[in-house]
């Protein structure tokens, strides 16, 4: 079990500093923005992705209404990314999670820009500079211009499948609300994104069924009960067990925020990084606190425990060892191939995904599969 030295060791490349900006220090009487160091980028479908967030605090007695978000390389000083209207919106949330409509920041109040930007080359910018034009509510021209600069950090580490075979697929997305990557955690003022980079890993079959008759029934879904793999030669620095599960999904019930993971497993890599595997099926994880694991062994199995809408494989990567309060990093897998995407997750367990480009190299390697890909895992 984690005591509380571990829940707040925060241990990484980057030092002990967040990655989330503190959005609790700035001057008065105007628009304060943050921005971390960008750790990354990741490659996706052979494009360099950088995900992160800035943070803008409103310091004024008045409303700012947020209208443009630029990044821009800060050598040549290329723009990057423009960003405004709903496009800009859709990726504006409050530190509570809710959205920001229309950009409205109210006196007093933060709001986090969730970025994903798409580097338009292999040669990275050693320094982004995020600028924000914005107006006081009812001003009828452009109020107030900042700007903040972040550094670009490290490549992420390679890690092995986590999972055996398929068609997997990999449920995620940068820009959905209520997604991992909203969920803001703090710990003694330190706030945290746990699920930066998770992926909610779900076994279909060709058809794209996720279960074997009545999907209701826990030990019906197609991933129930498949091998959890170690991902590297790692240290466990933390395993629960023994916590029960629903025999069907509907019948699942809300957990308290320290069993929302269910049963889990945390190993720590050569890196200085964390992996945390969560809904594990009870009486399945074999391995304990201290052990030293090897690259592709079983470790647990796929379960329903915790907080969860069906039997998957939570899985993430971050920079301490609990896995509430430490920040989500980047990670790629050495390989598999890709089959396909969901344009729309709804569609998952009711109908086929969509082919892949057949112009694109289905054999990936070294990268963070793309959201909701379907994918097949290779030994």
């Amino acid at each position: 079990m984690l005591n509380r030295r571990s829940l707040i060791r925060m241990v990484g490349a980057l030092g002990a500093t967040s990655t989330l900006p503190s959005c609790v220090t700035g001057p008065t009487n105007r628009l304060a923005i943050e921005a971390p160091t960008v750790v990354g980028p990741v490659l996706v479908e052979g494009l360099p992705t950088l995900l992160y967030e800035v943070c803008l605090s409103n310091f004024t007695a008045n409303e700012i209404n947020i209208q443009h978000l630029g990044v821009i390389d800060a050598r040549s000083r290329r723009t990057l990314w423009k960003l405004s209207g709903e496009e800009l919106y859709e990726r504006l949330g409050t530190m509570d999670g809710r959205p920001l409509g229309g950009g409205a920041l109210h006196p007093g109040r933060s709001a986090i820009v969730y970025l994903e930007l798409t580097l338009p080359s292999p040669a990275l910018p050693s320094a982004l500079t995020h600028t924000i034009e914005s107006r006081l509510a009812g001003a009828s021209e452009s109020a107030i211009s900042v700007s903040a600069r972040s550094m670009v950090g490290t490549h992420p580490p390679s890690i092995g499948p986590p999972l055996r075979g398929g068609p997997w697929v990999g449920v995620y997305h940068p820009a959905w609300q209520r997604g991992h990557r909203r969920v803001v955690r703090t710990l003694e003022g330190t706030g945290t994104i746990p699920g930066r980079f998770a992926i909610d890993w779900v076994r279909v079959n060709e058809e794209g069924a996720i279960a074997d008759g009545d999907a209701d029934i826990t030990r019906n879904h197609l991933g129930y009960g498949a091998d959890v793999l170690a991902v590297a030669d790692a240290r466990v620095v933390a395993a629960r067990d023994g916590m029960p599960e629903s025999a069907t999904v509907s019948g699942s019930a809300r957990h308290a925020l320290g069993d929302a993971s269910g049963n889990f497993i945390a190993l720590e890599l050569a890196t200085a990084r964390f992996v945390f595997y969560e809904h594990l099926l009870p009486g399945s994880v074999r391995v304990t606190a201290g052990q030293a694991v090897q690259k592709g062994e079983v470790i647990a199995e796929l379960g329903f425990t915790g907080d969860s809408t069906g039997p998957h494989l939570h899985f993430h990567v971050a920079n301490g060892d609990s896995p509430i309060y430490s920040d989500g990093m980047p990670f790629v897998i050495d390989q598999f191939v890709l089959l396909g995407h969901y344009a729309d997750i709804r569609a998952l367990g009711r109908e086929r995904w969509a082919t892949s480009n057949p112009e694109l190299d289905s054999h990936r390697k070294q990268e963070r599969p793309s959201p909701n890909a379907v994918v097949r895992f290779l030994a």
